[in-house]
């Protein structure tokens, strides 16, 4: 399938882009339709030389069933994620596995710094490494990321592990 999110990191990150797939084909079929119910119109009522305008009175059924149908599939789309999307909240969000290695993400006005421990798993040590905007992990193992602000609100986006936290 063809995708325009970057490669998926993570365990969860499959069933994350599943919803973002529907939401994206029901929004882009609607868009679709309503461009192609403009150009209709446009073109069934366009102005003719030697025929006047006619006045179209509305029709109140029509008129409700534009407001209403996407109401509808909003509604339709909102029940399905909140269905689908608790288990994959639980599962990231709750019931998190122990972390195998941890970070410390501190973010500043114009970087971030990484903090990671030293030998003896404790930050704020002398053997801790800091480096800047650069986020290293192992593949295979859980990684706990501990967020920080020093200055302002920052967010943290981590596109390939479809994680974003905001108002950091």
């Amino acid at each position: 399938m063809f995708s325009w999110l970057p490669e998926n990191a993570s365990t969860y990150g499959g069933d994350i882009d599943s919803i973002l797939y529907v939401i994206y084909y029901i929004t882009g079929a609607w868009y679709f339709l309503t461009i192609g119910a403009i150009v209709l119109f446009l073109l069934v009522y366009r102005r003719r030389e030697g025929r006047r305008a006619t006045y179209v009175h509305g029709n109140t059924l029509a008129q409700s069933a534009w407001i209403l149908v996407p109401t509808l599939i909003v509604l339709v789309m909102d029940l399905w994620i909140e269905f689908h999307s608790t288990p994959i909240w639980e599962r990231v969000k709750v019931h998190m596995p122990p972390g195998d290695v941890r970070v410390q993400v501190t973010g500043k006005q114009f970087n971030s710094e990484i903090l990671y421990p030293g030998p003896d798993g404790r930050f704020g040590t002398a053997d801790d490494l800091q480096v800047d905007n650069e986020l290293y992990v192992p593949v295979g193992k859980v990684v706990r990321v501990t967020l920080k602000s020093k200055d302002v609100i920052h967010s943290f986006f981590l596109p390939n592990l479809r994680l974003c936290r905001a108002g950091l």
